[in-house]
């Protein structure tokens, strides 16, 4: 068994279900989280697995927004949707070594750090959607096309205003400073003079 160390860069993967109330309509949303930046990525997505090839496509670009161009070690829980994600994500990523790794069945602390990235981009949604719901004054569709635009939004404002423990942010631990632009609030009308 190879130590941590030695595993290069890890990035730990789950489904999140996005739902207004228990039992209506869902969004499904492919969530990670890099152990070392803690930086958050999520994607709603049609159905669990590799069902478009943008998902790959996308979690690609992520990974390279990580810098992830060495090892890296891909780690979800035992749901074979998950594996041919991270099958084809291997493929893509050519002669660079990529580990899979499942997290034991039963063991609820094996992917604990998808979990809780999972948790935590499910409360900073439902903020964001509240909030985009007091601003049109009606409720949003979970099936909504905007919902896909607002996970990834709640992903940015966790990566670049989330201050952990240490005083830095996901943003600041990738790039070297903190993050100084302004973000808008999602839908918010920009008004942009020609």
């Amino acid at each position: 068994d190879k130590s941590e160390g030695s595993r290069g860069e890890e990035v730990h993967f789950d489904y999140a279900f996005l739902r207004n109330h228990e039992g209506g309509e869902k969004a499904t949303v492919l969530v990670g989280r890099c152990r070392r930046s803690k930086y958050l990525t999520a994607h709603v997505v049609p159905s669990k697995g590799e069902s478009e090839e943008w998902v790959v496509d996308e979690v690609m670009k992520d990974l390279h927004d990580m810098g992830h161009h060495g090892q890296l070690l891909l780690k979800g829980d035992q749901e074979s949707p998950l594996r041919c994600v991270f099958e084809r994500i291997a493929e893509k990523r050519g002669d660079k070594e990529t580990i899979i790794e499942n997290a034991p069945k039963g063991d609820s602390k094996g992917n604990g750090i998808a979990e809780r990235a999972v948790q935590q981009l499910e409360e900073i949604v439902r903020v964001h959607k509240l909030a985009l719901e007091n601003l049109v004054g009606q409720q949003i569709p979970i099936g909504h096309p905007c919902m896909a635009w607002l996970v990834r939004h709640a992903a940015d404002v966790v990566n670049r205003y989330l201050v952990m423990k240490d005083g830095t942010t996901s943003y600041e631990r990738i790039k070297g400073w903190k993050f100084t632009d302004e973000m808008r609030v999602f839908a918010h009308p920009v008004l942009h003079r020609v």
